[in-house]
């Protein structure tokens, strides 16, 4: 409906779904991935050599797992970024890497657009963010609004 935005996703272990207010949020897309390997024959197409290097070093997780956590991130991410741009993205337009998690298991994600030449979203209204939630990692990217803008000003978002 007019003045809402909202994000699904599902898995073979469950689904979820998020509403907001447009006022409180510009956009959302969230994700939700049974945590398994990512096959190492999909480690290319979804991540980057450097990405795959920065998961060896600084994440907890094997390879391919850390790998299967950047596929949901950026699955997020292209669900908030679409509706906004009515652009298309591929895995390669998007670099992601992960911060620490806090005592409560909620993790940050930084991503970035390494593909200029699509629209980019403004990375100051970006928060990224994921968690395990029974065996499934959860990946929740928010556009929040510009602080002071119009109603005519709204449409593009932060781009």
């Amino acid at each position: 409906p007019r003045g809402v935005v909202g994000s699904i996703s599902h898995c073979d272990g469950g689904c979820v779904a998020a509403v907001a207010r447009q006022q409180d949020v510009a956009s959302i897309g969230i994700d939700l991935e049974d945590v398994e390997p990512l096959p190492e024959s999909l480690f290319q197409i979804v991540c980057s050599n450097a990405e795959l290097e920065d998961f060896r070093h600084n994440t907890p997780f094997s390879t391919a797992i850390a790998a299967k956590l950047a596929f949901s991130a950026k699955e997020a991410y292209y669900k908030c970024y679409f509706p906004v741009t009515k652009r298309f993205l591929d895995f390669s337009d998007v670099v992601v890497q992960f911060g620490k998690r806090n005592s409560d298991g909620i993790g940050e994600a930084y991503i970035t657009q390494n593909n200029l030449s699509k629209p980019v979203l403004d990375q100051s209204l970006l928060v990224c963010r994921w968690t395990l939630i029974d065996h499934m990692f959860f990946n929740a990217v928010t556009l929040l609004p510009p602080m002071n803008f119009g109603e005519a000003e709204r449409a593009p978002h932060g781009i």
